[in-house]
């Protein structure tokens, strides 16, 4: 029996069959891999998707584009590329397992040569993984290893080691990665990560600081950095770091497993990606993702209405908006979600004062949950800077941020700036403060604070900030004029 079929007749979408011959180039039999289980998930899942998925339980639209895509594997078991989008769609869709072996007929029937090989097998490796094989996924990741130039191969590899025991292994791993591009932020986190597993607490510190002037929002960075420095015996160092940054969860995603999120169907991959989109100002890419939404029967009307307002309020359209958050509304769309929409549809509108206070007061009249209380938050912040109720607006937006795992950083950068130049320099400070206090390495925090300091009239907070923001961006010429700007200003 061929490599391929032989596979198909073990894999079927519900099941995580393992212990399945493995296949030569040849596609003849070979000795099968060492698949069991480990006593123990690894501790550096990269977290693709939620865990497992009962198949049964599928958006109807998921299984069947996961059964069509069997289909096609069926129809032609030597076929690499069908393999291969079935594996990617059942990994994507949190089936490790079965993914793995169809990761394993991808591997079996592609051409050596092919470009995907290399995703294949990576990829086969994370499934593995994923579905708690961790000794086989390290097996078939040190393969890899010795031949691929990936970064990403070798910080997974070095990771995986370090879970094993491995910890010499693993900091030559996430070496090697570093090696190969010095400017990504996970290779150096890996080592970071590796490091302070291994008590190597020089290096932890060296490369968490590294990683934090490429990402100095990074919340686990700054975890590996204050523990990295409170075992050296600096506590006092250590505590300026401690639970800082807006996100403290490692983050494992590389560019392959990021490409697999956008595989995912049904409609809440869907609104993921609507959100997603209009946040960033995509507006095509957000109307194609409302598009999956209404295609999917487990939407909820309101749901689609409400998202069809959106769109319309982003693309700047508010009369459509207005008609479609009225349908939300009759559709049983909640009171904070609808207020939301139409603040948003109001401001866009509103003249004069009058029309303003109306926004305020019925946002204030809609207190919201999670991420939404944020945004009604957020958005009355901005309209009370608009009417000059500077001090209003201020506690609003730290209050929008303290609300908001991840903050709303850019926000509160934007308004600082623009109460600077208005010479509300108090109010721009308390938000630039918050900046700071956020992510204490970012040198744009930094750099707002000192400008802040010198146009207030204080020198000597402006030099004490300026000696800090040279300390992280010392050969930015920006950082040099200011610095020559602030001894200007002291020598008058």
């Amino acid at each position: 029996m061929k490599c391929g079929a032989m596979i198909m007749t073990t894999l079927s979408l519900g099941g995580a069959l393992m212990g399945i011959p493995g296949c030569g180039d040849d596609g003849a039999s070979t000795a099968a891999p060492q698949l069991q289980a480990p006593a123990q998930v690894s501790a550096h899942t990269p977290d693709i998707v939620p865990g497992p998925v009962d198949p049964a339980a599928l958006d109807p639209a998921v299984r069947a584009h996961l059964e069509g895509l069997k289909s096609a594997v069926s129809a032609d078991a030597t076929n690499g590329a069908s393999w291969l989008a079935y594996a990617d769609a059942l990994l994507a869709h949190s089936e490790p397992a079965a993914a793995a072996l169809a990761y394993q007929g991808a591997i079996a029937t592609l051409a050596p040569s092919d470009e995907s090989m290399e995703r294949a097998e990576y990829l086969h490796a994370v499934a593995l993984d994923e579905s708690t094989q961790s000794a086989a996924a390290l097996q078939a990741l040190s393969s890899l290893a010795t031949r691929s130039k990936q970064p990403h191969v070798h910080w997974r590899l070095a990771l995986l080691l370090a879970s094993d025991g491995q910890l010499d292994a693993a900091l030559t791993a996430a070496g090697r990665a570093v090696a190969l591009n010095p400017r990504d932020m996970q290779s150096r986190a890996a080592v970071a990560q590796v490091a302070s597993e291994a008590g190597d607490w020089v290096t932890a510190e060296e490369a968490a600081r590294v990683g934090l002037r490429m990402n100095p929002r990074n919340g686990h960075l700054y975890g590996l950095l204050a523990a990295a420095l409170r075992a050296q015996g600096k506590p006092d160092e250590a505590a300026r770091f401690v639970g800082v940054g807006r996100f403290t969860r490692a983050d494992w995603l590389d560019p392959w497993l990021r490409d697999l999120r956008n595989l995912r169907l049904g409609e809440a991959a869907a609104q993921d990606r609507f959100y997603a989109a209009l946040g960033a100002g995509r507006l095509e890419e957000a109307r194609a993702a409302l598009t999956a939404v209404e295609a999917s029967p487990a939407a909820a009307p309101s749901r689609i209405a409400l998202m069809r307002a959106q769109v319309a309020v982003a693309a700047g359209d508010v009369v459509l908006a207005a008609a479609a958050v009225d349908s939300a509304a009759e559709l049983g769309a909640t009171s904070c979600e609808v207020a939301l929409v139409r603040a948003s549809i109001d401001a866009k509108k509103a003249i004069g004062p009058a029309a303003l206070d109306g926004i305020v007061r019925m946002l204030k009249a809609s207190p919201c949950d999670g991420d939404n209380e944020s945004a009604r938050l957020e958005l009355i912040g901005n309209l009370k800077l608009v009417q000059r109720e500077f001090p209003e607006g201020v506690d609003a937006l730290l209050a929008a941020d303290r609300a908001r795992q991840a903050g709303i950083t850019p926000t509160l950068k934007r308004a600082a700036s623009t109460l600077e130049k208005e010479k509300e320099y108090m109010q721009a400070a308390r938000l630039a403060h918050r900046f700071y206090e956020a992510e204490p390495l970012n040198p744009e925090a930094c750099f707002l604070l000192t400008v802040i300091a010198l146009r207030s009239g204080d020198i000597e907070g402006a030099r004490r900030w300026g000696a800090e923001l040279a300390a992280l961006d010392p050969n930015n010429p920006t950082t040099k004029q200011l610095l020559t700007d602030i001894e200007a200003a002291a020598s008058k």
